[in-house]
This record gives C-alpha cells, sequence and structure tokens, in this order.
C-alpha cells in the first residue's frame, strides 16, 4: 500500500473508467488531486506536472460525461461540467506556463485544449 493511496486509487479509477462508471472515477480523480496538491509541500512530494496532469485528467472525464448526456436533460449539469472543465484545462496551463515557459509545446497545447472550449 502507497503512503497517500494515490497509486490504489488511481488503479480504482482506471477501473472505473473501463466500466463506463464515469461518475465515482470523476470524485476520486478530485480527491487525488487534491493529495497531490497537498504534496506539493509535504512528503511524500509530488510534482507540479503531476499536478498539471491530473487537472487534465479531470478535465478529459468531465468533457466525456458532457458528451454522454443527452442533448435535452441536465442543461445547467452541462454548463456546471464545461465551466469545471474549462478551469481545470486552465489550470493546467497556468502550470506549464509557470515552469516550462509560454513557447512551449506542451504549453501550447494545454492552451489549446482551454481554448477548445469556447
Amino acid at each position: 500500500m502507497s503512503r497517500t493511496n494515490v497509486y490504489e486509487m488511481q488503479q480504482r479509477i482506471s477501473l472505473l473508467m473501463e466500466s463506463d462508471d464515469l461518475v465515482p472515477a470523476l470524485h476520486l480523480l478530485r480527491r487525488v488531486l487534491k493529495i497531490k496538491k497537498h504534496h506539493m509541500n509535504a512528503a511524500p512530494f509530488t510534482s507540479v506536472f503531476d499536478v498539471a496532469d491530473a487537472h487534465v485528467t479531470i478535465a478529459s472525464v468531465l468533457d466525456e460525461i458532457i458528451t454522454r448526456l443527452s442533448s435535452t436533460s441536465g442543461e445547467q449539469l452541462k454548463a456546471k461540467y464545461v465551466n469545471e472543465s474549462a478551469w481545470h484545462y486552465f489550470s493546467a496551463y497556468e502550470i506549464k506556463c509557470d515552469m516550462l515557459g509560454s513557447d512551449d509545446p506542451n504549453t501550447q497545447e494545454a492552451l489549446r485544449l482551454f481554448y477548445d472550449k469556447f
């Protein structure tokens, strides 16, 4: 068992996503992000790039949930998920921009993902 349980949670997330159980996977992904953010400043340490990747993973799961919602149901829920997804993509962009610079291809890809939300 890992000290933070992130490894075990990520295994569970993979199983949930394979079985298309996206909402419980999303809840676990949010917990993983919270743990990774905490461990940027506390042992065992994690990389800021791990935090950026967690943001992108959450955003992509939100995008998949949005896609699966029917066109007539849950307009408020869709709007909430679109906003949250954009926020996570932008957070990943900010991290990469701070660490790699605005001209780096990874940073540019993160910015493209954010702009694709609009």
